[in-house]
């Protein structure tokens, strides 16, 4: 394994290809004990690379049991947590890229002042078309409060992630996001970069993260295609 500062994710990848390979959906995973000696790290580092397979949907938490495979397959988009969808892309074995449609800054809204519940800001604002394997899957609005964020230039994106520039440069860290979900119609400059007939109903997704003192920091509206997507979720009485 490579001794790295991201050990974990190194090793959640590995853990991910041995479900693949050895495992079937309803099995269970090694435990924490067996897994830490059977790659040669710390059982905090197997905590920690369960956790994110975990976000990514991939395995569940069962009490008194272990980690379970919970079957997560093409065409599923993990909800969970905080995951990126570079993240859930790459789990499904799918090259994910970036396209910025729009961007600019000192936007004035008062519809999105009241999401961030301040009356008084200005918004970075960008949209993105988000592609796996050059095929559009997702569109993106995301707006970012400019007393925090000054300086944010979207196109950085497209090669950095947003969550790890938040912490990195901004000093942001994250506590927790607040998804609501619906459907919706697209219009039809939204159904042209989605390749889509117009007026056709699509999965939309509006995602306000807040950071450790609880206040809000980004506020996106994703707009997922129907055809490519499906919500799915696993529950247990144990």
């Amino acid at each position: 394994m490579n001794h790295s500062s991201h050990l974990y994710i190194d090793l959640s990848k590995e853990i991910h290809k041995y479900i693949q390979n050895k495992l079937s959906k309803g099995e269970f995973l090694l435990s924490e004990r067996k897994l830490a000696v059977k790659y040669d790290v710390s059982r905090t580092t197997v905590r920690l690379a369960l956790q994110r397979l975990d976000k990514l949907g991939v395995i569940m938490n069962v009490p008194a049991k272990g980690w379970l495979v919970t079957g997560f397959d093409e065409g599923s988009f993990n909800l969970k947590g905080m995951v990126s969808f570079s993240e859930n892309m790459l789990a499904l074995g799918k090259v994910p890229s970036d396209r910025i449609i729009e961007s600019e800054h000192s936007v004035q809204d008062s519809q999105i002042m009241k999401k961030f519940e301040t009356n008084q800001e200005s918004f970075i604002k960008f949209v993105r078309l988000r592609l796996a394997d050059e095929t559009p899957l997702l569109l993106e609005t995301t707006y970012l409060p400019e007393s925090i964020f000054g300086g944010f230039e979207a196109a950085r994106l497209q090669t950095e992630s947003m969550y790890d520039l938040f912490r990195d440069e901004y000093s942001q860290v994250i506590s927790h996001s607040v998804e609501e979900i619906s459907a919706e119609i697209i219009n039809k400059e939204e159904a042209e970069l989605l390749d889509l007939p117009k007026e056709t109903a699509i999965l939309l997704v509006e995602q306000k993260t807040y950071n450790n003192q609880n206040k809000i920091i980004e506020y996106t509206i994703s707009k997922f295609r129907s055809d490519k997507f499906k919500y799915k979720t696993m529950y247990s009485n144990v």
